[in-house]
């Protein structure tokens, strides 16, 4: 299953989570706007003992971020749980 949100899906979730939670009262004006920020990993490999593995030393993350507006969506991907 695939769950999309907009920006205005979440911006509404967030002002219901700080209204519950910290009971502020904002308007959607109030918000400046959003940003995300993501960690994106190069990943290294080196040969031990005749397999692939990770070279951890030589592999580099690098964070970056994105605007996330009235266009942007976010997706999550949802699979059932295996019962047994």
């Amino acid at each position: 299953m695939i769950i999309q949100l907009g920006y205005w899906d979440i911006e509404e979730a967030v002002i219901d989570y700080l209204k519950k939670t910290h009971n502020w009262e904002i308007e959607s004006d109030q918000i400046q706007g959003a940003y995300a920020e993501t960690v994106m990993t190069t990943y290294a490999y080196k040969d031990k003992d005749g397999d692939e593995v990770v070279d951890r030393d030589k592999s580099t993350s690098k964070k970056e971020g994105l605007p996330f507006d009235g266009t942007s969506e976010m997706s999550f991907f949802i699979e059932p749980k295996e019962s047994g």
